[in-house]
């Protein structure tokens, strides 16, 4: 499948206290990579779910390439900050998962499963269980899972958030890379601004109680983007621009730079 476009139009998400998302309005280009960071109470995760389909609208609509979402559908594929990985499954057969429910032959099913284990640097392992494998295998398997079935959208949520910081920052390049060759388009939530630099082609800063857009700065690097990028003046400068952006709505106590 091709990348897909993503607009979300005043959509807001109530759990009873109060709203969570409050009209947040927001346009994905077919392709764009958008990050998406906020203090606690922003309502990132909440947006994430509404656009998965995993949580249901009180106001406004989603809609992925002018198709109104209504629930989960193979037109996007979430990876979570948690391990997804079936335990009970082999990595080949956790990557071969939905392609399986989808109904593709064996014979293709191999064919992209080996595709995808190589493109996240998993060729080799396809026969270990989960517990063999560290937390940085264990996402990767989570991300070969999703990307097996070509999704037109990709929705990360704070996927390296558990990890140490050499693993994350692995993980981040080989993610880079992968957009650069896959091509999709992805939302990806994080409270890690140099992440959030790092991996996106926008970074959209929610503002809390309720969580709506207070801004939104472009990142002009191109991809793939080499690791040495965090050290120059212009990353660092982006960076403190979305930290500014970010304090001002939460103030220095709620931000995680």
């Amino acid at each position: 499948m091709s990348p897909a476009a993503l607009t979300i139009t005043d959509a807001t998400v109530d759990f009873g206290a109060g709203p969570v998302l409050d009209r947040v309005s927001l346009d994905v280009a077919a392709g764009e990579f958008v990050c998406v960071v906020g203090a606690s109470g922003s309502g990132k995760t909440t947006l994430l779910n509404a656009i998965a389909g995993l949580v249901e609208l009180d106001g406004g609509t989603v809609a992925v390439d002018g198709r109104q979402v209504a629930g989960p559908g193979p037109d996007r594929a979430v990876v979570f900050q948690d391990d997804a990985v079936f335990p009970w499954l082999t990595v080949a057969r956790n990557a071969a998962f939905g392609l399986q429910t989808q109904g593709v032959a064996k014979a293709a099913r191999r064919e992209r499963v080996a595709e995808v284990l190589a493109t996240v640097g998993l060729t080799g392992h396809e026969d270990q269980w989960p517990r063999e494998l560290s937390g940085g295998m264990r996402k990767r398997v989570d991300l070969a899972r999703a990307l097996a079935v070509r999704p037109p959208v990709l929705l990360m949520d704070e996927p390296y958030g558990a990890l140490d910081m050499l693993t994350k920052e692995k993980l981040q390049g080989d993610l880079d890379t992968i957009v650069s060759h896959e091509g999709m388009t992805v939302v990806f939530v994080t409270h890690d601004l140099e992440e959030a630099v790092f991996l996106a082609d926008r970074v959209v800063i929610l503002a809390s109680h309720p969580g709506r857009v207070a801004a939104e700065v472009q990142i002009p690097f191109a991809r793939p983007r080499d690791p040495e990028l965090r050290l120059t003046p212009d990353f660092q400068a982006l960076r403190g621009e979305v930290l500014h952006h970010l304090q001002a709505v939460a103030g220095p106590a709620g931000v995680a730079a």
